[in-house]
């Protein structure tokens, strides 16, 4: 059965399997700073080489290693 929370902690400091951040399209850069540092990982980098923008409908996987366990990331694009 899933679960469907919504938090406005640190993402990493909450139990899941995966984690979805839903992003207007051309979002700012900014926005992911506190996600690749979560996760020591950079994140815009990785977005722009999958050409993630955020357009409506697009969506964006990738699994990470956090505290010895995989979790997915999942960028969900809203447009806007």
């Amino acid at each position: 059965m899933a679960t469907i929370s919504i938090k406005t902690s640190s993402a990493a400091s909450v139990t899941a399997d995966a984690h979805i951040f839903l992003l207007e399209q051309n979002f700012s850069p900014s926005l992911l700073k506190d996600i690749s540092e979560q996760y020591s990982l950079n994140v815009e980098s990785i977005l722009k080489n999958a050409e993630f923008t955020g357009k409506e409908g697009t969506l964006f996987s990738m699994p990470v290693e956090h505290n010895g366990k995989v979790k997915q990331l999942i960028f969900g694009g809203i447009g806007l």
